[in-house]
């Protein structure tokens, strides 16, 4: 009997046993990220709108576009898809305020100016990860189990915050043609983002 591979099997199925796959959600953000309103454009002649902000939701309408102006549209949400992996090896100063355990942070509460601003120290028990970035140098991440907005987030802070891999994120639109609504994902694909108005 050839103890070796029994033996090699039983490892593998006990690490298997020990390490259950889990499935993470994805965080929302309803809003856009950057400066600006931005505009969009469709690159195809016959837009797919989905019921839901998914690749996986079925398809309601496909509505014809007839002309190249910017779409109309009523909704966005960035969903954070891969969050960024951050090294902390110290304690860093920032300036947080924070939406506490959430998956979606709503654009109403993102402005609400009630939520105040704290001096924090954020060290590597925290195991922060960045979910996205906005504008003016402020980025969402998590820590531990609660999101919150850095103010000026740090890049590299002497060594003590690196950014190991940037975050990946997606952003859908409800758009409006004619009678038609529905979300489409803005990858190029359907739609691209043109411009940005201030």
């Amino acid at each position: 009997m050839h103890l070796i591979p029994i033996i090699t099997a039983m490892l593998v199925m006990s690490a298997c046993a020990a390490k259950p796959t889990t499935v993470n959600k994805s965080f929302v953000y309803e809003n856009f990220l950057g400066e600006g309103r931005p505009e969009f454009r469709a690159t195809t002649q016959n837009l797919e709108l989905r019921n839901s902000p998914v690749s996986e939701s079925s398809i309601s309408q496909v509505a014809p576009i007839s002309d190249s102006k910017a779409l109309p549209f009523d909704k966005v949400v960035t969903k954070t898809i891969e969050a960024g992996n951050i090294k902390v090896s110290g304690d860093v100063f920032v300036k947080t305020r924070s939406f506490g355990e959430i998956e979606k942070l709503t654009a109403e509460a993102y402005y609400d100016e009630s939520i105040a601003w704290e001096d924090r120290t954020i060290n590597a028990d925290d195991k922060p990860t960045l979910l996205m970035w906005l504008s003016e140098g402020n980025c969402l991440i998590k820590i531990k189990q609660t999101v919150d907005e850095i103010s000026d987030c740090p890049t590299e802070s002497a060594g003590l915050w690196v950014l190991l891999n940037q975050p990946k994120t997606e952003t859908w639109i409800e758009a409006r043609i004619n009678e038609s609504k529905g979300w489409v994902k803005v990858d190029g694909q359907q739609v691209k983002e043109v411009s940005r108005n201030f």
